[in-house]
Order: C-alpha cells, then sequence, then structure tokens
C-alpha cells in the first residue's frame, strides 16, 4: 500500500507516460477517420436532380464579342449550356477554365454560351475572354442577361435540352464535375 506521499498524482511521470503511450498508439484514428470523410464527401457525387420538361428556354440572338451573332435558333436540336457570369465575380472565375475543358470534351454535342453581365460592356470582356482563353461564344449582355435568365445572382447556370427545356438551373460555382455528371444525363 501506498503512503499518501506516495500515491500517485495527475503530474508523476507513469501518467504521462501512459497519457503518452495512448496518443503514439491512437493517434492515427482521428486521421483516417479524417482522410475517409474527405474521400467519401469528394468523390461520392450528388444525385443530379432535372427539372421536368416542359420549361422552355428563352430564344435570343445577339452579338458576340467577337461581332458574330449568336442565335439560339441555330442550336436547336442541341445540348446548350447558358453561363450568366461577370469578370468581376470570383465564383465566375474559378469556374471558367472547366466550362472551356467541357467544351473541349463535348465539342459538337454541347453548345455553351456566355451572358457576361458586365455594364461596360464587350470593351471589358473580350480582353478578359480572350486572357482566359475562353472557347465559346461571349455576348456582353449587361442587363440583357437578366431579361432572358431572371436572377440576380452571378454565376448562373442553365442546361437546355435538345428539345429547348431548361432542365437544370444552377445558382453559384458550378464545379466542372457536376456539370458534366448532368451533361451526361441530358446527352
Amino acid at each position: 500500500m501506498l503512503s499518501s506521499t506516495e500515491s500517485e498524482s495527475p503530474e508523476s511521470p507513469t501518467t504521462w507516460t501512459r497519457i503518452g503511450n495512448a496518443v503514439r498508439l491512437y493517434w492515427h484514428w482521428p486521421v483516417l477517420v479524417g482522410v475517409a470523410l474527405y474521400l467519401v464527401f469528394q468523390f461520392w457525387p450528388p444525385v443530379i436532380d432535372l427539372e421536368p420538361a416542359g420549361n422552355a428556354a428563352p430564344t435570343f440572338a445577339h452579338e458576340t464579342i467577337d461581332g458574330d451573332t449568336f442565335r439560339t435558333a441555330d442550336h436547336a436540336g442541341q445540348v446548350m449550356v447558358v453561363n450568366v457570369w461577370a469578370t468581376w465575380c470570383p465564383p465566375c472565375r474559378v469556374e471558367l477554365p472547366g466550362f472551356v475543358e467541357l467544351q473541349n470534351e463535348w465539342g459538337n454535342e454541347v453548345q455553351f454560351v456566355g451572358l457576361a453581365t458586365d455594364q461596360q460592356g464587350a470593351r471589358v470582356v473580350k480582353p478578359f475572354a480572350e486572357e482566359q482563353g475562353l472557347n465559346y461564344p461571349q455576348i456582353a449582355s449587361g442587363p440583357l442577361a437578366y431579361q432572358h435568365f431572371p436572377g440576380e445572382a452571378v454565376p448562373r447556370t442553365y442546361v437546355i435540352d435538345t428539345s429547348g427545356d431548361i432542365r437544370y438551373t444552377h445558382v453559384g460555382f458550378m464545379p466542372k464535375s457536376t456539370l458534366n455528371r448532368v451533361l451526361r444525363a441530358l446527352t
């Protein structure tokens, strides 16, 4: 039996030794759980809920920043991605490279078009689009984007099916992987 002066105290080496041993033995469990959760949420794709058919997309014809005319009617029967964005919008800047990659991957099967809401028009949008390597038509639409696709937030992405109906709407940053899954569901 230990006397009161010999009793084990919280500061005794044996207590700290036990704590140290426990930490050395079990430190990896929280790390493994954290990595597992990250992988599950990173690679487990969200469910894609397509909107029911029947919500006809607006038709329009506008001059692009390159001086051509983009007509939605010219792309009838083709899946179309309409992105309402702005040069000053950080999430827009982050998602644009993914759209460029997807336009390359999908080629003529999917037509992307950008509606830039910048009030300064093509004077600001064209140099930005060239700098970013945007490979699909850009319309410096200003307020026209809001007339065709009402809403205040940017970015906004609309996916239009081959029948001309809006089947998917996304407000905010659109991950490339999510958009690719939507396109696969519609093609």
